[in-house]
């Protein structure tokens, strides 16, 4: 404090907590364009109460990191919570879409998004922009993945 220097504070658990609430639609709408994807090029065909039951184990992630965080560090509390989630979902995916290949595909981009959403809760100085570059890249993947369907035939019932 003599120079003129003052540190900022550590992010409060409950801070992190509604920081990563804000990017849960993002985390579903990933995870169900997968599930989509995976219906228009895989023609696998999936229930709306199927998308209802991942998208409700995803929902679940935050109350049981913020329920975590209130007895251990949030690292600890985040992490389990990821792992618990991406367990449950990967057993579920892989009941459905009945293979390996695919259920370690959406499980890998689970996990991806987690690390990718942990590394832009610990970073205070450049939250936004990761966000914004992680946006972009994730829309620019399914803007890849997307661009040969026939949008107005094949897939649409």
């Amino acid at each position: 404090s003599l120079v003129g220097t003052r540190f900022l504070p550590g992010i409060a658990p409950y801070r992190m907590i509604i920081r990563s609430l804000q990017y849960h639609m993002l985390f579903l709408v990933v995870v169900f364009m997968g599930f989509w994807l995976f219906e228009v090029v895989g023609e696998v065909e999936l229930h709306f109460m199927q998308y209802i039951s991942v998208g409700g184990v995803m929902c679940l992630f935050y109350l049981l990191e913020l329920s975590l965080a209130e007895h251990v560090e949030f690292v600890w509390a985040y992490g389990g919570s990821a792992f618990i989630v991406c367990l449950l979902f990967g057993g579920y995916v892989k009941s459905i879409l009945k293979s390996g290949g695919p259920t370690t595909l959406m499980v890998g981009v689970l996990i991806l998004l987690y690390g990718f959403l942990y590394m832009d809760l610990s970073d205070q100085d450049f939250t936004l922009l990761i966000g914004a570059i992680g946006g972009l890249f994730l829309l620019g993947i399914g803007m890849f993945l997307t661009r040969n369907l026939d949008w107005a035939g094949r897939w649409y019932r």
